[in-house]
């Protein structure tokens, strides 16, 4: 998978959960008598099989009300069923097809039906490492828009959202450390300033945090230890510490500058060009 795919599908996980409803909508029935009947002279194997005949049908039926839906922009809809096939259609057939295999095999028995453009060239075989992430990130989400709509009147029910939520947040943290991906923390990261202004002015769960951990590190040891090194070890810095001994300020000014940098560096930046990661967040998108 190029930089540039897993790119453009870590980048479409916030929106997922409209095209989940978009799903949802075109498979509250599925039909499969009529026009979307699975055709046995084409396909007489995997026809016979129920479980393969549903995911079969409502992939068709999804193409279809999404590109009625949205007729000129379908590439994000489609990220999304590039998702759903690897994370539910194919964990009901045994390994049969992987994701490319299987949506080819749907356009072929539709292609009468469902225009060859709506989705040709958005979809692929996710490997599993880019897979586990957009995973995770998605329960991120998913679990942050359930708590944010909740309407149950019991607050807990509620909360166990957010929790979930958070956890799932730590453990893309936790992948983000652990690899050089800068494209799946920056979507991290980009989380991280939703749910803080969100939570600022809407948190009313009991020990659920208001700030999120930064993907960002910073070794504040460096940073307060390196300018004491230049100054103590040039001869400008031999000639400031005569004075440093006479007056003793130094350390504490240092001091003061590294408690400083500590209290910026808790702070989230919408558009931080000083990090390795660059976010560009629209609050009215998620409102």
């Amino acid at each position: 998978m190029s930089s540039g795919t897993r790119e453009s599908i870590y980048s479409f996980v916030s929106s997922f959960h409209t095209y989940k409803d978009l799903f949802d909508k075109a498979n509250q029935e599925v039909d499969t008598s009529g026009i979307y009947k699975c055709d046995a002279s084409v396909n007489s194997e995997d026809c016979n099989n129920p479980s393969f005949v549903q995911v079969f049908i409502k992939t068709a039926q999804y193409l279809t009300r999404l590109k009625e839906t949205y007729s000129n922009s379908t590439f994000g809809g489609c990220k999304y069923l590039n998702y759903w096939i690897q994370n539910e259609a194919l964990s009901n057939m045994e390994n049969k097809y992987d994701t490319l295999n299987f949506y080819q095999k749907v356009m072929h028995m539709y292609d009468y039906l469902i225009d060859s453009d709506t989705c040709n060239g958005n979809i692929e075989n996710i490997d599993e490492d880019i897979f586990g992430k957009v995973k995770t990130l998605y329960e991120v989400y998913d679990n942050f828009n359930k708590f944010k709509n909740s309407k149950k009147p019991d607050i807990s029910e509620k909360c166990a959202y957010a929790t979930k939520s958070v956890t799932s947040y730590n453990e893309c943290i936790r992948k983000c450390h652990e690899s050089s991906d800068h494209n799946f923390c920056n979507e991290v990261e980009k989380f991280r300033w939703i749910y803080y202004e969100h939570m600022q002015s809407s948190n009313t769960c009991s020990g659920i945090p208001n700030e999120l951990p930064s993907t960002r590190t910073y070794n504040l040891t460096v940073v307060v230890l390196v300018p004491g090194l230049i100054a103590l070890f040039t001869p400008l810095g031999f000639s400031l510490g005569q004075k440093i001994r006479r007056k003793n300020g130094m350390w504490d000014n240092l001091e003061h500058e590294g408690h400083q940098f500590l209290q910026s560096s808790k702070r989230i930046n919408k558009n931080s060009d000083n990090g390795p990661y660059s976010i560009s967040y629209n609050s009215a998108k998620y409102s």
